[in-house]
């Protein structure tokens, strides 16, 4: 009677924890570490100065607007 209810209690937390959808290849947890990675490789890849990259990218909303490039737009710190 034990095990019964052990193994009910599995097949619950692995349905309700929505397993195939979250940690399968491609699944949340998987397209938000490709994002993070992206990310991180953009960092690195700034050519523009500390006072260059304030001028144009210090302000999220006007990436586009004043043209930060792509690679620098997720500059942490210059």
């Amino acid at each position: 009677m034990r095990w019964r209810r052990v193994f009910t209690f599995m097949v619950w937390l692995v349905v309700a924890t929505g397993c195939p959808e979250t940690w399968r290849e491609g699944g949340t947890i998987d397209r938000a570490m490709a994002q993070d990675i992206e990310e991180e490789l953009h960092r690195h890849d700034c050519f523009l100065s500390k006072e260059e990259w304030e001028e144009k990218c210090e302000v999220p909303a006007l990436w586009v607007k004043l043209k930060c490039p792509h690679q620098c737009r997720f500059r942490a710190a210059p």
